[in-house]
């Protein structure tokens, strides 16, 4: 068993600098679990502090059961891939994969083994021969991969590693993440500032911000039932819309903030209700579907539609939401308002 468990783990830095407060979270064996958030949010030393590449301040940290303060890295039987995959240049890629495993002197036959299983998985058997310089910014990730898969930890730890790459190259290595956490059966701890990698990745999600948990949950529940105004605005794109009940007629107070998001918007009658006029500023195509760009009583609108070449820049439209698909918050606090049907499930 290789689940997680992290007790009130705080990390303050010298000077008083506060990157981690009062984390809770536990991940189950073989979970998948996504931590996102913007740049500077803590979801990295959280990652670094399950590593033991950082000690916590205050807190407990436990791997498979075991308490892990105080114990060193090699010891923890964790692996970690970074976003940078600093192969060996002089190697080729079954010497990269197997160093880790010489320096630990398993024997040749068990390291030639585990290097070709993997190679297998990974796609990169007729690769074994070549060097990194020769190699495709994808395939060396995939090296990267592999370095951490053959020493057979119990936990693999994934520090933003796709963001050096294009985006055709990361729509593929995530596709072949999720299929080698399927195959290996092992937790997975993966960091990302990206929310489309953990909305398509991740059994679950953690969005974080100043170093606090916002919400964990699955994906879909993440997207559908945010906990607040920031978990709402960080996940999804484009990002949702949100506006002061009274300025749409929704509840006449303008302590209750409505959010609704860019599908859920429509520029002709719906099963819904008007929520204002919008002055067409500009529309981006993306192919099958198109973001609309509106301006409403001072508002930046977004709607997301397929594409209607009847939508023209400049126009002014009735601007419609869809019936039980908006999302309220308390404009003080940020916190969600459960509605009625959610209170009483």
């Amino acid at each position: 068993m290789a689940g997680i468990v992290l007790e009130n783990v705080s990390k303050t830095y010298p000077g008083g600098g506060k990157a981690v407060i009062d984390f809770n979270l536990e991940i189950a064996d073989k979970e998948f679990v996504v931590l996102v958030g913007p740049s500077g949010c803590g979801k990295s030393t959280t990652l670094r502090m399950i590593a033991g590449l950082e000690e916590c301040t205050s807190g407990r940290i436990y791997i498979g059961g075991e308490c892990m303060n105080g114990v060193e890295p090699k010891d923890r039987d964790i692996a970690m891939v970074f976003q940078s995959y600093a192969l060996y240049r002089h190697m080729t890629v079954y010497d990269n994969m197997a160093f880790g495993l010489k320096i630990k002197k398993v024997p040749k036959k068990e390291i030639d083994r585990r290097v070709r299983e993997i190679a297998e998985i990974l796609g990169l058997t007729d690769k074994l021969k070549k060097k990194p310089s020769a190699m495709s910014g994808g395939e060396c990730q995939r090296v990267a991969l592999g370095r951490a898969l053959v020493r057979q930890p119990r936990v693999f730890l994934f520090d933003e590693p796709l963001s050096n790459l294009d985006a055709k190259l990361r729509t593929q290595m995530r596709s072949e993440i999720i299929r080698l956490h399927e195959n290996v059966q092992t937790t997975f701890v993966y960091v990302t500032h990206d929310q489309t990698e953990a909305m398509t990745m991740g059994d679950r999600i953690v969005v974080m911000d100043h170093g606090v948990i916002q919400q964990a949950a699955s994906p879909r529940e993440i997207y559908d039932r945010p906990a607040n105004m920031f978990t709402a605005g960080f996940i999804g794109t484009p990002q949702i819309n949100f506006f002061k009940a009274n300025e749409i007629g929704a509840s006449g107070s303008s302590d209750v903030i409505v959010g609704i998001r860019p599908e859920d918007l429509h520029l002709a009658p719906c099963d819904g209700a008007v929520i204002g006029s919008g002055n067409v500023e500009f529309i981006e195509l993306l192919g099958a579907s198109m973001n609309v760009h509106l301006s409403m009583n001072g508002h930046n609108v977004i709607m997301t539609c397929p594409v209607d070449n009847s939508i023209a820049r400049g126009n002014t439209y009735e601007i419609w939401a869809e019936k039980g698909k908006s999302r309220l918050f308390d404009a003080s606090t940020g916190l969600a308002i459960a509605s009625k049907t959610e209170a009483e499930a």
